[in-house]
């Protein structure tokens, strides 16, 4: 059984590179550019693993994360960011 992945990042060269990445280890790759396409795929299949980017046009990742948990409780999110902090990596762990 394939490890469906919600790829959830703005910049479309690093949606491809991860796609690549994820489709030649034999996962199945959903990709969400913005809020917005992330809450419109609640309607389809619940990913297993969500990258979840931090900086979108129109969210804040750290504001999606509860949203992603109770839509996909058994989805398991990591936090990918080009403008990591100490403070945003401990909020993501509270979180």
């Amino acid at each position: 059984m394939k490890t469906r992945v919600m790829v959830v990042e703005d910049d479309q060269n690093i949606q491809l590179l991860l796609r690549q990445l994820l489709e030649g280890e034999g996962h199945e790759v959903l990709i969400a550019a913005d809020g917005a396409s992330v809450k419109k795929s609640f309607e389809g299949p619940q990913p297993d693993v969500v990258l979840l980017d931090l900086q979108l046009p129109d969210a804040q990742g750290m504001d999606l994360m509860p949203i992603i948990r109770q839509q996909w409780d058994e989805a398991d999110i990591i936090v990918v960011t080009g403008n990591a902090t100490i403070d945003a990596a401990v909020e993501a762990t509270k979180r």
